[in-house]
This record gives structure tokens, sequence and C-alpha cells, in this order.
């Protein structure tokens, strides 16, 4: 089979899939007028971020068995579209999971313990022990909204800090026999019972925007967010209208709404008004889309996407 492979991975991917006997077509540097040229004639196509693979695409692209996204998320792809066609959608999430799960908690026990504020705070000469007394996470009630390979690794990572688990995901097979620490939960009990929310959900028309408003106010405490999933699932002037009025007390975001869809090298959102505002708030924490990006969940993403592409097509 002839692959196109458009964004860079790591090596271990080529290296599998030569060893399986695939013809790998280097396009990472191809111009847009170029790829649409060469999906003529692929039969695969491995991709990150670099473009939206819509119907348009899909339509030029007559031989296209598969569409490979390395990483989790696949908004970039019509995934129905594809269904009609018969191309089969791969991604490879078990790649990333560990790697999103510390980074989530990480960016907790940081703010919790007012880590990052403070460091800031020396380096600008001030030494204050008083105003950045931290907060503990045992004995806190943590929602975890999505239960899929990342939100199950955070759960895996929470159990030893004594917190209780309350787990929703709308399309969850439930095993307790595994998880036992959690508890299957509903949006409207995590809303009632939550000091902390953490979001592991995909971006789809369902869940863009899932955090709003509404959500905010009709939680019963006000809460700390984290969101490591993708920016447009919280609806950001709703954010800072609750970090205003106190509903929301800390917000650990490793992603916003303004990125583009190419996630490295493009800040050209550094400018919207909205986002400048959010930057004004000292107990929003920020991260600039690296949860999933560590060195080794590259080559874990590379690696499990192979086996998956070799198991299905070789």
């Amino acid at each position: 089979m002839e692959i196109l492979q458009i964004d860079s991975l790591h090596s271990d991917f080529l290296q599998m899939m030569q060893a399986s006997g695939f013809n790998i077509i280097d396009a990472t540097k191809s111009s847009e007028d170029e790829l649409i040229e060469q999906l003529k004639f692929a039969e695969g196509l491995v991709l990150r971020s670099r473009m939206q693979i819509n119907k348009s695409i899909i339509d030029r692209s007559p031989h296209l068995k598969f569409v490979a996204r390395a990483g989790s998320g696949i908004e970039n792809i019509d995934v129905d579209y594809c269904n009609q066609k018969g191309i089969t959608v791969i991604n490879s999430p078990e790649g990333n999971c560990t790697s999103v799960a510390e980074h989530a908690l990480g960016m907790l026990l940081s703010t919790l313990n007012n880590i990052c504020h403070s460091n800031q705070q020396i380096l600008n000469g001030e030494w204050d022990r008083l105003k950045n007394r931290g907060t503990e996470l045992e004995g806190k009630t943590l929602g975890i909204i999505g239960f899929g390979n990342t939100g199950k690794a955070f759960s895996t990572r929470l159990n030893a800090f004594g917190v209780t688990q309350l787990v929703y995901d709308k399309y969850l097979e439930w095993n307790n026999d595994s998880y036992s620490e959690t508890k299957k939960s509903s949006i409207e009990e995590i809303k009632e019972k939550a000091d902390i929310v953490s979001l592991h959900v995909p971006l789809n028309a369902e869940t863009k925007y899932m955090i709003d408003k509404t959500f905010f106010e009709s939680c019963s405490k006000n809460i700390i967010l984290i969101n490591t999933s993708r920016g447009s699932i919280v609806n950001t002037k709703d954010l800072i209208a609750s970090l205003k009025n106190g509903k929301v007390t800390k917000a650990c975001l490793d992603v916003i709404e303004f990125e583009e869809l190419q996630f490295e090298g493009n800040n050209t959102f550094k400018d919207d008004p909205t986002f400048k505002e959010l930057l004004t708030f000292p107990q929003v924490l920020l991260t600039p889309h690296i949860a999933g990006w560590t060195h080794e969940s590259n080559r874990k993403i590379a690696t499990v996407l192979a086996e998956k592409i070799i198991k299905q097509f070789a």
C-alpha cells in the first residue's frame, strides 16, 4: 500500500511500517496543491493536525482506505463521511494518555499549592508565605468528565491522593472491578458535589461549549477547572465571567479555544481581546498545548498508530 504521511512522526513509525511492507511517501514538506495531487493515488493517509480532512479532500482521494491520526483528537477528520465512503479512521489515544494524565495532575497540584505563582513572586523579589498557603488535594471530590484512555489514566494517578472520584461518560461501559476507587456518576451529581472538574472528552458537535455559563452556575460549589482536552469544550467568555464572580476559583488550561488547527508555532490569537483578558487572572494556570507532548508520548503515539495500521491492513 502507498501511504501518504503529511506530518512528522517519531522514526519508529517509518521503520515499523516499512518492515511490514508499506510504501511510505514523505509529504511533510509538500504544499497543499501537491498534497491534493498526491492524494489521488494514496491508499492511506497519516497526519497530526496539518489539515482538515473534509468531504472535498475525501472525494479527491478515490483509493483511500484509511486515515490515521497520530494522537487522540480526530476533530480535523470528517469521520461520518469517511464511514459513508468505507474509509477506516484510526487514532492513537493510548500513546499519550499517560502524558496527559501526569500533566493534568501536575497542573492541579501546582495551582492548589501556588507553586508557579509564588515562584514568579520570588523572582520579582517578593517572599510571601501567608498569601501562598496551599490547599491539600486529600479529601476533595473530583469530577472526571470523559473516561476514555486519558480519563482512566488520570483516575489511576489520583488513587494515591485520597480523593473521591465521580466519573461521567455518556458512552461508558463500566467495569468497576478495574476502577474500584471511582464511582460512576451523572453530570448532575458532579455539578452538585465536585470541588474540582477535569475534562477528558473529544471535541465534536456534542461537546463544543459543554462547559459554559449554565454549567458553572449550576455547580453547587465553587470549583477548580482542568482542561487538557480541547479549548472549545469550554466557553472562554463564560469562564472569565465565572472567574470574576468566584464560581471558578482556579483554572488549569493546557488548551484554549482560540488555537489554530495546527497547534505548533501559531500564536496569532495572542491579540484576541478575550484571550488577553484571560491572562489577567493570576488564578489561571496556562500551558501551550503540551500535556500530550512528552518525549515518551511522541514515540508511543507513533508505535501505537503503526501497530493498528499493520494489524488491519498488512
